[in-house]
């Protein structure tokens, strides 16, 4: 009987979309999966030692979080304005977290993604190393970038300890397991040190992930400062390449689009959240107009994953 199975797992009479650059799909299509990895996509395929019925269902390839916090706040952080909500409750919970709640936060915040179809994702929290060890057993495949906080001191990574995550967890899952340099935002990181990992994100060959004009209080801050956008801060600090993928991007200027599309930067949009903290909406078709690569984020453990039977 072995000799008729041709493959390990098929996934038969789904919807199937192959999401390749065609547009293809098959309606109904199998998906064959042979020594771990998918072998074959149509209609019709051989056996599989198992075999599912998908009939009904959409089957397509694992969704992406562009950006994420692997937190244990879901209905703790309510109907604030973004600043006030990091100083009056984030900040505040985020400086008492301690490694072992960062692990079952891990645990919790993976088991979630993996019911809800996301198998990679981009966590920008605390602990790096804890959430990374549960990311080895769940098999997903994960970016950490430490979120760096400089002001206020204690809700944050430090420089120095985003750094020894680099240094620590670099090689130790390759091709899976990614760390990357986390600065939290143009305003709570300095100049300084933001110019600091640029360079280091360019020795050690990795990326950076920041939050990045995502309020209009963001925006006039900077404006009154420095007489900068956010983008044109950062621009002038180095930190616009290809290695950066900035989140939200609410409030762009038509300059700010042109520049993030010049220097290859990505931009992970994240609805849900923009529309809970009132945020604004973002010119997601203008990015995409100007040629920037924009993903989807949920922005921590958000309505996704809550709302996966």
């Amino acid at each position: 009987m072995d000799q008729e199975v041709e493959y390990e797992l098929v996934i038969r009479n789904g919807y199937v979309l192959t999401m390749d650059v065609k547009g293809t799909r098959y309606a109904p299509g199998d998906v064959a999966v042979r020594a771990g990895a998918i072998a074959a996509v149509g209609p019709n395929l051989g056996a599989g030692r198992e075999e599912l019925d998908a009939h009904g269902n959409a089957v397509l390839p694992g969704l992406v979080d562009c950006h994420m916090h692997e937190t244990l706040l879901r209905g703790v952080c309510e109907d604030l304005p973004l600043m006030r909500w990091l100083d009056e409750i984030c900040f505040p919970i985020d400086s008492a977290f301690q490694p072992i709640h960062q692990r079952a936060a891990a645990y919790m915040n993976q088991l979630e993604m993996v019911r809800g179809g996301i198998t990679t994702f981009i966590d920008i929290y605390r602990y790096p190393s804890e959430a990374a060890t549960v990311a080895e057993q769940s098999g997903l495949r994960a970016i950490f970038s430490p979120q760096i906080i400089e002001n206020p001191s204690g809700p944050g990574e430090s420089l120095a300890s985003n750094l020894q995550f680099v240094h620590e967890w670099r090689d130790r899952v390759p091709g899976r397991i990614l760390t990357w340099f986390g600065p939290h935002a143009l305003y709570s990181v300095s100049a300084e040190s933001l110019r600091k990992i640029a360079r280091l994100a360019e020795e050690y060959d990795v990326g950076i992930h920041t939050h990045l004009a995502e309020t209009l209080d963001e925006v006039e801050l900077f404006r009154r400062s420095y007489n900068r956008t956010p983008v044109e801060y950062l621009a002038d600090l180095g930190l616009l390449n290809k290695r950066l993928v900035a989140a939200h991007g609410v409030h762009l200027t038509d300059r700010d689009i042109q520049l993030l599309a010049e220097h290859d930067v990505s931009v992970a949009h994240n609805p849900s959240s923009n529309m809970k903290l009132a945020s604004g909406v973002a010119r997601i078709p203008d990015l995409l107009a100007a040629g920037v690569r924009v993903g989807l984020g949920t922005d921590s453990n958000l309505s996704l994953y809550s709302r996966v039977d």
